[in-house]
């Protein structure tokens, strides 16, 4: 006799006291090194990591977006938001 299982959850919906991780990458292909600094908003369960940082020319940083409730929750049209300054010379 088969064993019971539950199916993965679909992309982006999160069972509670799991942590879904989504990789992201931010690539300058300018002539100019830049700063950068993610605005995760109010929610303590979405976080960037890292929340800041540069990013020289021709480089690219690796960044984790991550979600973690621990009670039921929704994120509908949560915003976050990534402001980047580029250095002048």
């Amino acid at each position: 006799m088969p064993l019971p299982c539950t199916p993965p959850p679909p992309p982006w919906q999160v069972v509670v006291n799991e942590r879904s991780v989504r990789p992201l990458a931010l690539l300058n292909t300018g002539n100019l090194a830049y700063d950068f600094i993610w605005d995760v908003g109010t929610n303590p369960r979405v976080r960037v990591t890292p929340e800041g940082g540069t990013v020289g020319k021709g480089q690219r940083a690796a960044v984790e977006l991550s979600y973690h409730p621990h009670g039921p929750d929704k994120l509908r049209d949560y915003t976050v938001t990534c402001q980047v300054r580029a250095y002048s010379f």
